[in-house]
């Protein structure tokens, strides 16, 4: 674990034990046997939709998904949702 973080167990709704790793003032859900929530909300967006959308678009339907899903951690809902920061002056599309 990196210098500043500190994991504790989370557990989401119908779901196992999740860890939460708080890092500088951020925070990240993790499910021990499947790993990041977020890395899943990728793969099923891109796996879907990767080739219709703008990649933009596609984070914004990734964190469309992770909103709607409420974790517990220590018995308290949490939300995930993702930071987006972007220098693209184009829009980028995935190719097949």
């Amino acid at each position: 674990m990196m210098p500043g973080a500190e994991s504790s167990p989370a557990s989401p709704a119908g779901q196992e034990a999740q860890e939460l790793l708080l890092l500088w003032g951020y925070v990240s859900l993790r499910n021990r046997e499947k790993g990041s929530r977020m890395i899943e909300a990728m793969d099923e967006v891109f796996s879907e939709q990767g080739m219709k959308w703008h990649i933009g678009d596609l984070f914004t339907k990734i964190n469309n998904n992770l909103m709607h899903e409420t974790f517990s951690v220590h018995g308290c809902p949490v939300k995930e949702t993702i930071v987006v920061e972007s220098t693209l002056t184009k829009a980028v599309y995935l190719a097949p």
